[in-house]
């Protein structure tokens, strides 16, 4: 199925989700009280990767002590941060990330939780719980399984089912509405903090993937820290955040443009492309639907099939 197609699908299948999530959220959730005051360690690869960040900060700001470690890294650097971990949380869209299902066989004996999008995948075998993304085949560059990988971060750090049912209909406005999309550029700067930095990694993977521009996410912060001397005409995308995040980025707003930048906002007001009213703690559920839609422009603008990918596993 094309990238439209499974981009077009996110409504639904987030849907599903929020409906089937009352059958299994209480274990879940109480596997994370287990912690006990320990870390909770989110642990995955690329976009699973990217979406532990966003849950790892949404259990920081729920006064639970949390941090996301690529996968591959943890095998090698992080077995001293594994051993006093409280809960491990496993994640991979496929069940088949070869460092992911590593971790698998080393963490029988722990807490533990898997996140998947495949029922039938080796990491469902293991015995721990598993929470299904209901997100259904996915073939093209990740859309569907990151936006209910994220629906399921916020989830099990506790925000309300509530809120989280209210980003269906959200999600199917962004699809649809007219949108003033740039042309495709050469190269791209995705720039965030706090929860939207997700969103930054996140969209320079699957433009990277999708639409074959040389895209680049930086933290606020770390953007300063050198890279803001490289900054002069350049195209730049800046995810504007909320309260003190958003006084942040406004003030990168105005430095970068003094540097003849061409700076393009995403944000709930007073941006580029403003999205609708969301809960803050939901913000990246939102902002990665403005990325995907530049993604189909700027493949189309090429001749590309949007999100085409010759392989959809890892190996290695």
């Amino acid at each position: 199925m094309a990238f439209i197609e499974e981009m077009a699908e996110q409504p639904r299948v987030l849907q599903e989700l929020i409906t089937h999530w009352p059958g299994q959220g209480d274990v879940l959730r109480q596997k994370v009280t287990n912690a006990s005051g320990r870390p909770v360690v989110f642990l995955g690869m690329g976009s699973s990767y990217f979406a532990g960040l966003y849950g790892a900060w949404l259990l920081n700001r729920h006064g639970v002590p949390a941090l996301a470690v690529e996968a591959s890294l943890a095998l090698e650097d992080a077995a001293a941060l594994l051993q006093e971990a409280g809960l491990w949380v496993l994640v991979s869209q496929s069940g088949a990330s070869p460092e992911v299902l590593e971790l698998a066989e080393q963490g029988q004996k722990n807490n533990v939780i898997g996140i998947t999008n495949e029922p039938a995948s080796r990491l469902t075998q293991y015995r721990f719980p598993i929470v299904a993304l209901d997100a259904g085949h996915e073939e093209a560059t990740t859309s569907k399984t990151y936006l209910n990988t994220l629906a399921v971060m916020a989830l099990l750090s506790g925000v309300a089912l509530e809120r989280v049912a209210r980003l269906p209909g959200v999600i199917e406005q962004l699809l649809s509405q007219r949108m003033t999309l740039f042309c495709a550029p050469n190269e791209v700067t995705l720039i965030a903090r706090g929860p939207s930095l997700t969103s930054a990694y996140q969209g320079s993977l699957i433009l990277r993937e999708g639409a074959n521009v040389t895209a680049t996410g930086f933290s606020g912060a770390g953007f300063r820290h050198g890279p803001l001397q490289w900054g002069y005409n350049r195209d730049i995308i800046l995810f504007n955040g909320f309260g003190r995040y958003r006084e942040l980025q406004m003030r990168l707003h105005r430095d970068l443009e003094v540097q003849g930048n061409r700076i393009h906002q995403i944000g709930m007001d007073c941006a580029d492309w403003v999205l609708p009213k969301v809960h803050d703690d939901l913000l990246p559920l939102a902002e990665i639907i403005i990325i995907e839609r530049l993604l189909v422009s700027w493949a189309l603008e090429k001749g590309l099939e949007p999100g085409k990918l010759a392989h959809k596993v890892s190996c290695e």
